[in-house]
C-alpha cells in the first residue's frame, strides 16, 4: 500500500495519469472488498486520472475454495472434506463469514481421531496434536474487530498426514449461514484440495 500511495504522489506531482496493475493474487483475505488494500484501490479509482487493475486469478478448477450454508441448529455441523496429498509440509486454511456471524470448528483426521467442537481458547488460539498422524493443527478464532466486519477462523496444518480430513463447521451465531473456506493459491508443492 505504501508503494501505491507513493505512485499516486508522483502522478499528482507530475500531473500525469496513473494506471496501477497488480498482477499478483492470493486466496487469503475476505474476498469482499473490505481489506485495507481493496479499500485503498477503490478510493484511488474514484480519483480523476487514476485507474487500478488487479489480476482475476487462475484458480478455477483447482478446488481451493468451498462455500456452504451452515446448519440452522447450533448443535449440528456442516462437514467439509479436505484431501491432503503425500509429502505436504503444511498449509493454512481460512474460514470467512460476514459479521455478525460466528462459527467454531471441529476436526476429524484421516484415521478417525475427532476433536469435537473446539471452543474459543483463552487467547483464541488452540493447538491440537494428532499423534497417529504426527500432525499439529492450530485453530485461531479472529473476531470482527481484528478482521474489519468479517469473522475469520484460521486453521494451520503442520506436516499433515495424507488422506481425507473432515472440517466440521458449527454455527454459533448466524444470519445467512453462508461461510467460505479458502486454501492457499496453487503452487507446485500444494497437494491439498476440497474433495
Amino acid at each position: 500500500m505504501t508503494a501505491v500511495t507513493y505512485l499516486r504522489f508522483l502522478a499528482y506531482r507530475h500531473q500525469m495519469p496513473l494506471v496501477i496493475c497488480l498482477g499478483l493474487g492470493t486466496n487469503q483475505g475476505s474476498h469482499d472488498g473490505t481489506s485495507p488494500l481493496s479499500q485503498t484501490l477503490n478510493h484511488l479509482n474514484t480519483l480523476r486520472g487514476v485507474c487500478s487493475v488487479c489480476a482475476a486469478g487462475n484458480e478455477v478448477g483447482f478446488r481451493h475454495h468451498c462455500s456452504d450454508v451452515a446448519a440452522e441448529d447450533s448443535s449440528h455441523y456442516t462437514e467439509i472434506e479436505l484431501r491432503t496429498g503425500e509429502g505436504e509440509s503444511g498449509f493454512q486454511l481460512e474460514l470467512w463469514a460476514s459479521f455478525p456471524e460466528v462459527y467454531t470448528v471441529g476436526l476429524v483426521s484421516p484415521t478417525g481421531q475427532a476433536t469435537g467442537r473446539i471452543p474459543y481458547g483463552s487467547d483464541n488460539h488452540t493447538t491440537i496434536r494428532f499423534p497417529l498422524e504426527q500432525t499439529d493443527v492450530t485453530v485461531s478464532y479472529l473476531p470482527a474487530s481484528v478482521t474489519q466486519n468479517t469473522y475469520l477462523v484460521v486453521l494451520r496444518f503442520q506436516t499433515p498426514a495424507a488422506g481425507i480430513w473432515k472440517i466440521q463447521v458449527y454455527p454459533s451465531r448466524t444470519l445467512s449461514g453462508i461461510f467460505h473456506l479458502w486454501l492457499p493459491a496453487r503452487d507446485w508443492s500444494l497437494r491439498t484440495l476440497f474433495s
